[in-house]
């Protein structure tokens, strides 16, 4: 099971080297083309095996999940360790409908019997990630609105401020559905996105959302007040807003206004949010689409790239906001 090898003294197994092995060859149903069609979970090209094997059962448990589709729960497990609120989150029900629930606060929902009463709400769970990315549940959703709680992390003993924002994330909304034959105009208008990005000398990602969207994902050097972060999203977006395309692009809500879907899991109209290589007008392959399920979402590490700013000018630059 994926939780013995994260307990104890044992070794832990390094995410590079477990994805290292996916062949893509074996794999041919995964279409990298921008305008492919994935219906499927993740983990469905993953674990293929024990992806078929769950996916003819109505019920299963999370330790069985884990056993059925090994790659797809320690990315799950990564995954969640990662995200710095489980306290509040939603899932996708249909197109346009989301259901939301925060730890401890009563929500209504039906019993077994039909009768409307109230629970409880409960955090994000590792469970809750690994049936999204396997395809169980459609797509989940955190935000990063503030919050005054401090959460001790006992296994390094220090104390993580779940108001520090660790990346913005902006939802792009175009006024149609992604379809080949606007190949050249989807292209220019993710290349656009990524000068504005790098103008403000931070890193450029972005994966697909849905039939006709992307969500732009814009990792930060040091963790940042929200203030701090929702100054930085809001000047993105008016830059976005003041380009020649709009209003044929809808630059949407940012993570601090609400829920904001993650990498990965499936929207109701059956596509799975993947990562966009922008440089080759492509989508990842499946061994990097699960690394930057991981990647994606923090600052790149290494050299720092030339357009980018490093912690130190970051953290100077916080002084010239607004």
């Amino acid at each position: 099971m994926i939780r013995q090898h994260n307990r104890g003294r044992r070794k832990c197994t390094k995410i590079h080297d477990v994805f290292d092995d996916v062949d893509p060859g074996n794999h041919g149903v995964f279409d990298d083309d921008l305008f492919g069609w994935n219906a499927h979970g993740l983990g469905m090209y993953l674990d293929p095996d024990g992806w078929y094997f769950q996916n003819g059962r109505q019920r299963i448990a999370t330790v069985k999940l884990e056993s059925a589709c090994p790659k797809t729960a320690l990315l799950a497990m990564r995954m969640y360790r990662i995200l710095p609120r489980h306290d509040r989150w939603g899932e996708q029900l249909r197109i346009g409908r989301w259901t939301e629930q925060s730890e401890g606060k009563l929500r209504k929902m039906s019993d077994r019997m039909g009768m409307i009463r109230e629970f409880p709400g409960k955090g994000l769970a590792f469970g809750d990630v690994l049936r999204t990315l396997v395809g169980r549940k459609l797509a989940i959703g955190l935000t990063d609105e503030p919050k005054l709680r401090w959460h001790d992390q006992r296994d390094t003993g220090e104390l993580i401020d779940y108001n520090r924002t660790r990346q913005l994330r902006i939802d792009i909304d175009q006024d149609r559905a992604w379809i080949s034959e606007d190949r050249e105009s989807v292209m220019i208008e993710l290349r656009q996105q990524r000068e504005i990005v790098r103008a403000f000398g931070l890193p450029y990602r972005t994966f697909r959302t849905g039939g006709r969207g992307n969500q732009i994902i814009v990792p930060l050097p040091l963790p940042a007040e929200p203030i701090v972060g929702s100054m930085i999203s809001r000047c993105i977006r008016a830059a976005l807003r003041a380009r020649r395309r709009w209003p044929s692009v809808k630059v949407d809500r940012d993570t601090f206004d609400g829920l904001m879907r993650l990498p990965g899991g499936l929207h109701a109209r059956g596509q799975i949010g993947l990562w966009i290589d922008v440089t080759n007008g492509c989508l990842y392959p499946i061994d990097q689409q699960a690394l930057l399920m991981l990647e994606g979402l923090q600052y790149p590490s290494g050299p720092i790239p030339p357009h980018a700013l490093g912690p130190h000018e970051f953290f100077a630059a916080q002084a010239d906001l607004p």
